[in-house]
């Protein structure tokens, strides 16, 4: 895609199947979002659906200072040495984020996955977990993680990861969160429940900071 700047893209209600009808893309093919200050706004009631036969239906690569609003992604959202914001958005595939920047924000997603990414993540809901890794500093918030089914791990910090959370619910899992590594935590204020296993589960190889206040 040929990058974009300063540019708002208003999205009508409807359901659209990227690439379909046009002689320039293959259906399947993500949409590719380049540039900088590029803003795609939906309607934030789940009138407008974004979908493809890919698994990856958005893509933020190069893109600063870049959003997407409102709008139901039935497949993944991917970014790529951007930054971008995240809000009101269902991500039925999940979010996955490399040397990036993301703020993500009352979203409905199946899990969050980054490697080198600086993340703000607050008043979302996670089905399958939030999985960290390759350095950098994360921010969780009055997030609902709930496993979808039995097993798994809430959060699971790894690498040289910063995390800082606060005030979420993570219910439903094997463990509530991991840390491996060299990776550090202050948690406060979380609910943990529901959990077959361990609550918080150490490594074994050293950790970095651990800080835990009114966890429950």
């Amino acid at each position: 895609a040929e990058p974009l700047n300063d540019v708002t893209i208003n999205v009508a209600p409807g359901r659209y199947v990227l690439g379909e009808g046009s002689k320039h893309n293959v259906v399947g093919e993500a949409l590719t979002v380049s540039g900088q200050n590029v803003r795609i706004v939906g309607s934030g009631n789940g009138d407008v659906v974004l979908t493809t036969t890919s698994n990856t239906v958005v893509y933020f690569v190069d893109c600063s200072d870049c959003e997407i609003d409102g709008v139901e992604v039935a497949g993944g959202l991917r970014t790529k040495s951007s930054s971008v914001s995240i809000l009101d958005c269902g991500i039925e595939k999940g979010l996955r984020t490399q040397t990036s920047s993301a703020s993500v924000s009352n979203c409905r997603m199946d899990f969050i996955g980054t490697y080198s990414t600086a993340l703000l993540a607050e008043f979302n809901e996670i089905t399958s977990g939030v999985f960290l890794n390759g350095g950098q500093r994360v921010i969780l918030r009055h997030n609902l993680i709930e496993g979808a089914k039995p097993g798994g791990v809430g959060i699971l910090v790894g690498g040289t990861t910063s995390v800082v959370a606060e005030r979420n619910i993570i219910r439903n899992f094997m463990t509530g969160i991991q840390l491996a590594e060299t990776s550090s935590l202050e948690g406060s204020a979380n609910i943990i429940e529901q959990i077959q296993g361990v609550g918080i589960l150490g490594t074994e190889n050293g950790l970095g900071r651990v800080a835990l206040r009114e966890n429950v």
